[in-house]
């Protein structure tokens, strides 16, 4: 009775599955065993072929999830819990999350490559389709690379307000071995630091050393000091044109620095690209060497006094001393203004005026007192004769 109770009771699934097992095991040999049979005529079917592709970094049935599943998953029609996995895989392997769910994982041999590549992070062209699509990733990506190559640079890579465009960071770090540290601190480099980062077309940086202007005395030879000047008056200028050192702009370790452009030489203009606060920091955080004071988009002629000068720079006259050649030491007064003119001390055939005794300067001893003799004159005071509009030098005529 029992028997034939239990025989009449309708079959569950798992004992279907070991019932068909227990017949596929016994119908055939090992060898044949080895191939999956076909699935019930009336089971659903599988979501995709096996080992189709990812487009564009979203995963399509990529996984090829079969030889981890049961086979009697197959056999008994599983394929809602097939198409589950097989979506979660889709899922796990979509690092592409622009346009449709993913978890943005980067999990296969391409996508590892692609982080260590920074030419395949961000789209480079409009079929381009190898690169990463999430923008705040790229974003943290380029920053921690920012921070191997060039180390301060990702701070103002992360700063909302910064210059640089992600194609700037790519281009200058692309090439930053070859074409910056190996060529740093010389024009080379920085021509190139301009015209990637900054994107300055035909960046041409112009740098002048305000040390080649200064007055040297025997004894204080530069190495860039002319090879026939021997040990007198040493400077790379005609000597009634150096000036006194201000420990300031007119030093050893300072430069000038200014960016000419390639729209400026067409045109035949000196057009020149200033440098904004922002990206003069940039500079001296990443490409300005350490203990030299540089001075951006300025030429020798626009002079910046020390910060402790007193007074209104510009209304002031300028020391020239090949304008004081002809005087002595103890020279208390005024000579004519032509009494320099045939003192060519430089041998290039030419010779300055004669300027009036500075007297008339606000801080100089009135001429003809023994305190207004040319020794007894700080030399501080003699840098700069003010003011400029009481100067009786500016009638004079040049010598012929």
């Amino acid at each position: 009775m029992y028997g034939a109770i239990f025989k009449n009771t309708e079959k569950n699934k798992e004992y279907r599955f070991n019932e068909i097992s227990s017949l596929y095991l016994n119908s055939f040999s090992q060898a044949s065993r080895e191939f999956l049979p076909a699935s019930p005529e009336n089971a659903p079917t599988i979501f995709q072929p096996i080992g189709s592709q990812r487009v564009d970094g979203v995963s399509n049935a990529f996984y090829n999830i079969y030889p981890a599943l049961p086979a009697y998953l197959t056999l008994l029609g599983y394929t809602d819990f097939i198409s589950l996995v097989t979506e979660y895989y889709d899922w796990v392997y979509t690092s592409n999350t622009t346009n449709s769910q993913g978890s943005g994982y980067f999990l296969t041999s391409e996508d590892v490559y692609r982080l260590l590549d920074i030419d395949s992070i961000a789209r480079t062209s409009t079929d381009d389709r190898d690169f990463i699509y999430d923008k705040k990733l790229r974003k943290d990506i380029l920053s921690l690379i920012a921070s191997q190559y060039a180390e301060g640079l990702e701070t103002y890579w992360n700063d909302p307000s910064n210059p640089i465009t992600e194609d700037q960071l790519i281009k200058f770090i692309s090439g930053i071995r070859e074409n910056f540290y190996q060529k740093k601190t010389n024009k080379a480099a920085l021509d190139y630091y301009f015209r990637t980062l900054f994107e300055v077309v035909g960046a041409s940086v112009i740098v002048d050393e305000p040390k080649k202007y200064i007055l040297r005395t025997d004894g204080g030879i530069p190495e860039f000091a002319p090879s026939a000047s021997g040990n007198l008056l040493i400077s790379d200028q005609p000597l009634g044109q150096a000036v006194f050192q201000d420990s300031y702009w007119y030093q050893d370790y300072s430069y000038l620095l200014s960016v000419s452009t390639a729209l400026g030489e067409a045109v035949g203009l000196d057009l020149t690209y200033d440098l904004d606060e922002v990206e003069q920091e940039i500079y001296s955080e990443l490409a300005h060497p350490a203990g030299i004071k540089v001075f951006f988009n300025t030429t020798n002629d626009d002079y910046v006094p020390p910060p402790d000068f007193e007074g209104e720079f510009g209304a002031k006259e300028t020391t020239i001393l090949g304008h004081y050649n002809a005087y002595r030491l103890f020279d208390q007064t005024g000579l004519t203004y032509t009494a320099g003119c045939t003192l060519d001390l430089d041998g290039d055939g030419t010779s300055l005026t004669t300027h009036a005794h500075p007297g008339w300067s606000d801080d100089i001893p009135v001429e003809g007192s023994a305190a207004s003799a040319f020794g007894n004159i700080n030399i501080g005071s003699f840098f700069f004769l003010a003011p400029a509009e009481n100067s009786p030098n500016t009638s004079y005529t040049p010598c012929s």
